[in-house]
C-alpha cells in the first residue's frame, strides 16, 4: 500500500495498533496523552506500532503486503472504517 510507505517516510508520527473494539488495525497520529512516549515502540520507520502480532514481521514490505491482501479487497467495494455500533463496513 503506497499510502503506507508515504506514511512512514513522513516527518509527522504515526501509530497502527490493533482497535480491540472493532477487530481492526488502525493508523492515527501518536497521541501522547493516550500512549506512552513514543521511543518507547517498535517502529517501520514513522510508523510506530503496539501490537505484538504486527513486530512478528521481519520489515516493512511484509506488513504492507499482509495489510495489502486483507483490506485491499475491502477497499475496492468503496469501504474504509467500521461502524463502531453495527461493526459493518462503510
Amino acid at each position: 500500500m503506497i499510502f503506507l510507505f508515504e506514511l512512514s517516510n513522513n516527518t509527522q508520527v504515526y501509530f497502527i495498533t490493533l482497535c480491540r473494539d472493532l477487530d481492526e488495525i488502525i493508523i492515527g497520529l501518536h497521541k501522547p496523552s493516550a500512549y506512552a512516549p513514543i521511543h518507547m515502540y517498535p517502529r517501520f520507520g514513522n510508523l510506530y506500532y503496539d501490537d505484538d502480532k504486527i513486530g512478528l514481521f521481519e520489515n516493512f514490505d511484509d506488513l504492507s503486503n499482509h495489510l495489502t491482501k486483507k483490506y485491499l479487497p475491502i477497499m475496492k467495494q468503496g469501504n474504509y472504517s467500521k461502524n463502531i455500533d453495527t461493526l459493518i463496513w462503510e
